[in-house]
């Protein structure tokens, strides 16, 4: 799973955990999510949100993710077709003898 973690500023950066994880609900004692929401330092959280941070995702974390997957799987892929060619070989010179 990718996240994406954006700041009130606008910023934006993809995370590799769940963010979720370190929250708690709301005691009967706090506010709720509308006065919260309701907050001026919460303004720019707006009904948007989801598809911006979407956007960013699909254009910058999602590459960048798929860049690094696609290079350490390669990797492994390089190294297994040598041993079984090498085993290959091996078994085709021991049975030619």
């Amino acid at each position: 799973m990718l996240y994406v973690d954006m700041g009130a500023d606008g910023s934006m950066r993809g995370v590799q955990y769940a963010p979720y994880l370190d929250y708690r609900p709301l005691k009967e004692t706090e506010p709720s999510i509308d006065f919260l929401l309701d907050h001026e330092a919460c303004k720019w959280i707006s009904h948007s949100l989801e598809q911006t941070a979407q956007s960013y995702a699909i254009s910058t974390v999602v590459p960048q993710h798929l860049d690094e997957v696609r290079k350490r799987k390669l990797e492994i892929l390089g190294k297994t077709e040598a041993a079984v060619k090498e085993r290959l070989t091996k078994e085709i010179t021991y049975w030619d003898h």
